[in-house]
């Protein structure tokens, strides 16, 4: 290819190719507007080509960020048809269904709920977002792509951005990975969905982890990512990129069409609303600058000026070759409010945004200012939807003269019903004839998956032209092993079976290794011996789907041919070497089902099945070997390891610690101790079993230690409570005494003297039982009194402290009561008179022995509890008993608290 070197305008190649390349950035729910014109577009090529039309048919390279790597791997993920899982027009309902599941709307009560979730962890979940992928995609992965992608994400764990390509995925198996695990990883946008986390094997069978989030982090504009990736994979020249559709989700599509030399994009951007200025800004801090209104102003600043810094470069490039006119960008900068944000996905606000996708189509095409970085509409240049309508005619007049130069150019005529019938005699060398890349018509329909051609060309075909071999050392029968389009062949040819390439590779060992189970049994049918068939490295198809856990393909080379399963390779490994490296327990039962006997087979390092599985840190699989009473626990290796010496080398973890306590289990030991009678060894496991018991009595001991604790919190709660009723007890009745004293002394028998100086006075009051009675009721009052001051003044956080208290006030009522109770009999002697006397007598013979009787049992009771009187034998065996325990300290304290309140004594005075 040529390139120009004036400053005019370059021309174009003779071979007049385009390049397409299309681009879709994220924005959550927003990328219903790019699947509005998506739709637009590929009902335009529909209309040109036909219904079946798709846009993965048109484009070289796709590519997607965030929610735009959703909308790129619908419209390039295969069928069972091998055609586009989703057409465009199929966007929109997803996100209309999908949307409001992925992104709940909550009401909350508190203006500012949302943002305060936000600080604390991702808004929502996004387990709906990864069911709907893993459904919908389920084990696609990037290499399986209907053309080729371009999907950025970012590994937070090694802050660095992360391509998956399919140009590098073909070159590294740790970068093929699922789509919908990239999807998935690329649309974490922080703050609103968590981060995504998952395994490829590389080149060498390690396990290789990523830790992503978002791949806006990475290219928020993939655009020159793409342009890198295509550029760098395909040699061109920057000169001769053709068509570049890019869709900018701000909204934003950028559609560039360029001829070789030179290029021109359809683009776009949404601008986001103007809610900052320069004063505001001067007066921001760090949280301002973080948080502010509910946005996030650094985080739009530096996303928004990596996006547009790529526009601007695009810009100044279509200016530097002349094809300015080329350049579209489709733009709406009304975008405010809910409008334009990426999560609230209520069905009127995504309905709202189709209506706005729609709306752009009719806009005037408008072009990037280099020097402002602003938008203006081009004058007299026609809407956005003219200008796809051209491209989409641009597009398919590429893939049409694409198809001619495919066949112009491997030198293979179409193949018609009328050629075939006249040309009969000369088919064969027809179906021999061979492209550039020394493929046959045979060898490309299987190469592209092309069944209907496939079968049709195989009645024309020999077996000599089946086995030609292309540039690649591989003939037709080993792509169609690795297409799962062989049966055909297999009824014609069965021998192909066993037909190899240069390094020893048989069709069953591609179709295995490529997890086509259908294949595998087809061959087998065919050939079984085909299985016995080992490549130079010395592995059978049986090593590689060990390896890779394909469990249905390896029960059906075991179930064939037991025999396959001890077949060593050139390091001297068995398929259960290869399994244990893997995750699959069940793969490594099903071996070790067929054949015991490898369980302990070495390779050429004098590995055993278990010492590779502790170095692979794989704790389920060294359980199950371990499980096997002929396992060799204590094998030593070339480097004089064990097992356990292995073990010991692993970094820290649960799975490592798993595995050391499995070993110990099995009575695994360290090389240095193989062979010798190590009576320390022994010494040891007798010391740990000792330890075992005092540790499971010193458990024993912290649960009785527990209960008797729990007890005594019970038993001290019921004896706070009944001091707290006694203390309200006695409050109320100083209280009652009080007032029985006061109303007493001024309501007298005899009432009071009305005439003369004396007015007012007692008529009793000079009688010896009135001052008796005044003295002892004064005596009553004043004490019931103080009783009252003392327990609204005293605050007992402790129940000794309230007992305490209680055993003062209460001999302070007990005055007060004998008071009253003097007071009532004196007085009695006045009311009842001289004459009957005799009643008074009788009042005070009867009432002072039961108030005397009721004072000694209650004294009696108080010298028992605090003088231990009469003790019962019980609560002095549980003191003794208490003091010879081995028990720990506050164990012995628990038991000393049970004995003030044994449970024995039922009553207990203060």
């Amino acid at each position: 290819m040529e390139s120009s070197s004036s400053l005019g305008q370059p021309e174009p190649p003779q071979n007049n190719r385009f390049i397409t390349i299309l681009s879709i950035d994220g924005g959550g729910i927003k990328g219903i507007i790019p699947a509005v014109i998506l739709e637009f577009l590929e009902s335009r090529l529909q209309e040109l080509d036909g219904d079946d039309a798709r846009l993965a048919d048109y484009f070289d390279v796709i590519a997607g960020t965030s929610t735009g790597g959703l909308v790129t791997a619908m419209i390039t993920t295969p069928d069972q048809n091998n055609r586009p899982l989703y057409a465009a027009k199929g966007i929109k309902p997803f996100y209309l269904e999908n949307c409001p599941k992925i992104f709940p709307q909550t009401h909350s009560l508190f203006p500012l709920g949302k943002l305060f979730k936000s600080l604390s962890g991702p808004l929502y979940d996004g387990n709906h977002l990864r069911s709907v992928l893993k459904k919908e995609l389920g084990d696609i992965k990037l290499t399986q792509a209907l053309t080729n992608l371009v999907i950025p994400a970012f590994d937070i764990k090694r802050m660095q951005p992360v391509i998956f390509s399919t140009y590098e995925a073909k070159r590294s198996t740790w970068l093929d990975a699922k789509l919908s695990d990239i999807c998935i990883s690329t649309s974490a946008a922080p703050t609103f969905l968590p981060g995504h986390s998952f395994k490829t094997i590389d080149e060498n069978g390690y396990d290789y982890e990523y830790n992503l989030i978002d791949g806006g982090v990475a290219a928020n504009n993939p655009v020159k990512k793409t342009k890198v990736i295509y550029e760098s994979n395909t040699f061109i020249d920057l000169a001769y990129i053709h068509i570049y559709i890019y869709i900018y989700i701000y909204i934003y599509i950028y559609v560039v069409i360029s001829r070789r030399p030179h290029r021109r994009p359809l683009t776009g951007a949404a601008k986001v609303e103007e809610k900052y200025n320069s004063r505001m800004a001067s007066k921001w801090g760090i949280l301002d600058w973080l948080l502010h209104g509910g946005t996030t102003p650094l985080i739009e600043i530096f996303t928004q000026a990596s996006a547009d810094m790529v526009d601007v470069h695009n810009a100044l490039i279509f200016q530097a070759f002349f094809s300015e006119d080329n350049y579209l960008r489709i733009q709406d900068d009304t975008l405010n409010g809910i409008e334009n944000s990426v999560d609230i996905a209520t069905i009127d606000n995504l309905q709202r945004l189709a209506t706005i996708g729609e709306k752009l189509l009719n806009d005037p095409i408008s072009r990037v200012n280099t020097m402002t970085g602003l938008s203006v509409p081009v004058k007299n240049g026609g809407t956005n939807a003219q200008a796809l309508e051209r491209f989409a005619g641009i597009l398919s007049t590429e893939r049409k003269l694409r198809q001619l130069e495919k066949e112009k150019k491997g030198k293979i005529p179409q193949l018609n019903t009328s050629i075939i019938q006249n040309e009969g005699s000369d088919l064969s060398a027809l179906m021999a004839l061979q492209n550039d890349e020394k493929q046959t018509a045979l060898y490309v329909s299987a190469e592209n998956n092309l069944v209907q051609i496939f079968n049709y060309l195989v009645a024309f075909c020999d077996l000599e032209t089946v086995m030609m071999r292309a540039k690649g050392d591989m003939n037709t029968f080993h792509v169609a092993a690795a297409r799962e389009i062989v049966q055909e062949l297999l009824n014609k040819w069965p021998e192909l079976c066993k037909v190899c390439d240069s390094t020893n590779t048989s069709p069953l060992y591609s179709a295995a290794s490529q997890g086509h189970v259908d294949v595998v049994n087809a061959i087998l049918d065919a050939d079984v011996s085909s299985m016995m068939i080992v490549r130079k490295n010395g592995k059978t198809p049986l090593h590689t789907t060990a390896r890779y856990g394909r469990l249905n393909i390896v029960k059906a080379l075991v179930q064939r041919d037991p025999g396959i399963v001890s077949i060593k390779d050139k390091k001297g490994q068995t398929a259960l070497h290869m399994a244990v490296k893997g995750q699959e327990t069940s793969v490594v039962d099903e071996l070790l089902e067929a054949d015991h006997s490898i369980l302990n087979d070495r390779d050429k390092k004098g590995n055993t099945a278990v010492h590779i599985a502790t170095r692979k840190n794989r704790s389920q699989i060294v359980g199950l070997l371990l499980s096997y009473a002929h396992v060799e626990v204590n094998a030593i290796n070339n480097q004089r390891e064990t097992a356990m010496d292995i073990a010991e080398k692993l970094q820290y973890g649960d799975s490592a610690l798993e595995i050391k306590e499995a070993l110990v289990d099995a009575g695994a030991k360290h090389a240095i101790h193989i062979g010798q009678a190590d009576e320390a060894m022994e010494l040891k496991r007798t010391v740990s079993d000792i330890k075992h018991e005092v540790h499971s009595q010193i458990k024993q001991n912290e649960k009785t230690q527990r209960r008797v604790s729990g007890i005594a919190k019970e038993l001290k709660k019921i004896h706070r409570e009944a001091v707290q009723n006694t203390i309200n007890s006695v409050t109320v009745v100083a209280v009652l005494v009080a007032s029985i004293a006061f109303l007493a002394l001024f309501n007298l028998p005899g009432q009071y003297l009305t005439d003369g100086p004396e007015a007012g006075e007692s008529r009793i009051s000079e009688t010896a039982a009135f001052r008796a009675f005044c003295l002892l009721d004064s005596t009553a009052l004043f004490l019931s009194l103080s009783v009252v001051v003392v327990q609204i003044t005293l605050v007992a956080s402790e129940t000794r402290a309230q007992k305490q208290v209680v055993s003062v006030v209460n001999k302070m009522m007990w005055a007060a009561c004998i008071s009253t109770c003097g007071a009532f009999l004196s007085i009695s002697f006045v009311i009842v008179g001289k004459r009957s006397s005799w009643m008074a007598t009788t009042i005070t013979v009867v009432g002072a022995p039961i108030l005397v009787g009721t004072l000694i049992s209650l004294c009696y009771f108080v010298f028992r509890q605090h003088f231990g009187i009469c003790g019962s034998d019980s609560q002095r065996r549980i003191r003794r008993a208490s003091g010879s325990k081995s028990f720990s300290w506050s164990y012995s304290a628990n038991i000393s608290d049970l004995d003030d309140y044994n449970s024995d004594d039922k009553i207990y005075a203060l």
